[in-house]
């Protein structure tokens, strides 16, 4: 079946391209009010300003993978809520003058300054940036930031991010709502627990470089298995406590709980009670005669082998001014989703104009926002009717999108269940093969 010629397509497409200002408008006041009145059931307020000063996560993501992406986008998602707020396109390419304007270069090359400036002029030239493709995710945020205030009646003061602190630092010497105001800079939680895993990674192979061998194979060493369970045990101490004195002595417990021996038992840090996860303490809590390291410590290291080489890692990454940053268990899940939201619309693997990443980004907000049925809003906006089969599709979008979310967490709760069970089940056989040992021959 042949499709739209091309001009017909252009046509239509351009119809909706032009609706996208109209159509992001419109959910960003059905945003905003979802999002005034959840902050202020919290008690927020507003300032001197009449603005609320929120916590947001910020994120860039590009067209293409790689540093040489043509299209760039950043996102403002609120914390609280979970809500895009704002959105910002940014483009190094424009298809009129990558032709028509090449052509114009080529053959009549004095009239070409004269056309460009007409063409940006007219307003039809896609180019907003100027600059590398990394640098995309700075211009972006400070865009956003820029125009908080003005457009939504909103500070971000809070800024949640990954690790790269470009787009902070542009944030904060911009000073978008004056120098008495401070945007306060928030670790997003899995970044900061990724940190780990590449820094014990790292000085295995600087210290191989160095014919210093931390890996490979045999007890003690830091083999990947290692690596991948002491990352787990650093974003674990992060997870289940409050305050950054607390994260510190639990990631330093897991450390110093994988050096111990029967011989040098080093549980300092260790929770004490009867319902520690330590054995060591809680068998000191029930008055019983401890031991059994070499079994029971599930991830054993090589004290004398690895601790002046992990000791520098867990200071710098065990820092007061690291773990208070993540006192707020913020991190970019929700940013991270609406990515994949909007690519399902626009592929990575073919090029798309500006304007239509920019109908795929403005959709996908309106769709993560609101759900499926806010499609139908952008057909009255284009005078389309939409029908009883285009209703019922939303409704059955909607219910198979709530029932793949219930699936995987109840997934993960029987997961959990399972691991609880499992750890439980351990720890009672553990305690008869000690209680057994404590009452062989010869012991008293």
């Amino acid at each position: 079946m042949p499709g739209l010629h091309q001009k017909s397509f252009n046509k239509y497409a351009s119809r909706f391209y032009d609706k996208n200002e109209a159509l992001a408008d419109h959910f960003s006041h059905k945003t905003l009010l979802i999002l005034n009145e959840a902050h202020r059931k919290i008690g927020l307020q507003p300032d001197a300003d009449n603005c609320l000063q929120i916590a947001v996560s910020f994120d860039g993501f590009w067209l293409t993978r790689g540093h040489k992406s043509l299209i760039g986008i950043g996102a403002v998602i609120d914390i609280l809520t979970g809500l895009v707020i704002d959105t910002h396109v940014l483009s190094l390419h424009c298809q009129i003058c990558a032709t028509t304007g090449a052509k114009i270069k080529k053959e009549k090359s004095n009239n070409y300054e004269q056309w460009l400036q007409e063409h940006k002029e007219s307003g039809s030239c896609t180019i907003n940036f100027e600059g590398v493709s990394g640098m995309m995710e700075v211009e972006a945020a400070t865009v956003l930031w820029a125009r908080s205030v003005e457009k939504f009646r909103l500070k971000y003061t809070i800024f949640v991010g990954d690790g790269d602190s470009k787009a902070y630092n542009k944030v904060c010497d911009l000073a978008p709502y004056g120098p008495d105001v401070e945007i306060e800079k928030e670790e997003c939680l899995n970044h900061v627990g990724k940190r780990m895993g590449a820094a014990l990674r790292n000085v295995v192979s600087d210290c191989s470089k160095r014919g210093i061998t931390l890996g490979g194979r045999g007890s003690g060493r830091l083999t990947a298995n290692a690596i991948r369970k002491l990352s787990i045990y650093y974003t674990r101490g992060i997870r289940s406590h409050d305050t950054a004195a607390e994260m510190k002595k639990a990631i330093l417990a897991s450390l110093h709980h994988c050096y111990s021996t029967d011989e040098h038992p080093q549980h300092s840090h260790c929770p004490s009670g009867p319902d520690s996860w330590c054995f060591f303490k809680k068998g000191l809590a029930r008055h019983q005669f401890v031991f059994g390291h070499k079994k029971r410590v599930h991830t054993p290291l090589n004290f004398d082998l690895l601790h002046k080489h992990l000791m520098l890692i867990y200071e710098r990454l065990t820092a007061d001014n690291l773990l208070s940053r993540c006192e707020r268990k913020a991190n970019q899940n929700a940013n991270e989703s609406f990515h994949s939201s909007v690519w399902a619309r626009c592929g990575k693997t073919v090029f798309h104009s500006k304007k239509k990443v920019q109908l795929a980004v403005v959709s996908a907000a309106a769709e993560y926002n609101f759900g499926p049925s806010s499609s139908l809003h952008l057909k009255n906006l284009l005078s389309i009717p939409s029908g009883e089969n285009a209703s019922r599709l939303s409704e059955c979008r909607a219910k198979k999108r709530l029932t793949k979310s219930l699936e995987r967490s109840q997934a993960a709760e029987k997961k959990r269940k399972r691991m609880r069970k499992e750890a439980i089940e351990r720890a009672q056989r553990e305690a008869t093969e000690e209680e057994a040992a404590a009452y062989a021959p010869g012991m008293h």
